[in-house]
Parts: C-alpha cells; structure tokens; sequence
C-alpha cells in the first residue's frame, strides 16, 4: 500500500497527535480560503 501511494505522489508523514490536529486545522483553513477566494457557494 505504501508504495502505491509513493508512486501517486503521496508522501507519508509521522506525527503526534497535536502536530496531526494542527495539520488538518492548517489544512482545513487553507482550503476555506481557497474556496472563498472561488467564490464557490454552499450547497
């Protein structure tokens, strides 16, 4: 399974479970910021 990944260009990362919550956070605004900047509605 890991080489599959590797070789669709994921990359695995070790965390703990605080970096692993911040990461998501990070990612999760990112995206709402990018969705916004779309001007992508609800539905």
């Amino acid at each position: 399974m890991k080489e599959r990944m590797r070789e669709g260009g994921a990359e695995s990362m070790i965390m703990s479970p605080d970096e692993y919550d911040e990461f998501l956070k990070r990612d999760v605004d990112q995206m709402n910021t990018l969705i916004r900047g779309l001007g992508i509605q609800k539905q």
